[in-house]
């Protein structure tokens, strides 16, 4: 009975200090527009870059992704383009992508919960996630590749 009593104790204690255990909140899915899961957060780093195709600057913006992949693939980065529903079908964006040199990596963010979820109010945005689904980066710009290879080396 003691002991059932400590253990109720050291239970409700943070939470009657002010200190309650709040539950981390898990990494949201990346789901390509083929179906399949992108492993975002799972290992090395990712470049999440939300776009559109109406957005001139965005073009821009997948070519120089492009050959940052081509430089850092094998050190465990990868590019993730999203595209946003407005102004724009799923097979709108693909075809986009696709005329841009990206045929994988492609995600639709239909509802906008992952704009949401990482800030995305304008376009072309950039979130780069480490491993555990630690966000390493979020702007309008692209990080430098010194600064990725330094991500990729910890």
């Amino acid at each position: 009975m003691r002991t059932a009593l400590l253990i109720c104790i050291a239970l409700l204690l943070p939470v009657f200090a002010g200190g309650a255990i709040a539950e981390q909140p898990e990494p949201p899915r990346f789901v390509s527009v083929g179906g399949q899961e992108i492993p975002v957060g799972k290992t090395g780093v990712t470049e999440v870059i939300f776009t559109a195709r109406w957005c001139r600057p965005c073009e821009k913006v997948l070519s120089e992704a492009r050959r940052r992949a081509a430089q850092l693939r094998r050190s465990g980065f990868r590019v993730v383009v999203v595209g946003t529903p407005l102004r724009e079908t799923k097979a709108e964006f693909v075809a986009w992508a696709k005329q841009h040199g990206f045929s994988s990596g492609l995600v639709f963010d239909g509802g906008g919960a992952l704009g949401s979820r990482y800030g995305a109010e304008r376009i072309p945005y950039h979130v780069v996630i480490g491993p555990g689904g630690k966000v390493l980066y979020s702007g309008f710009d692209a990080p430098p590749v010194p600064q990725i290879r330094k991500w990729l080396s910890k």
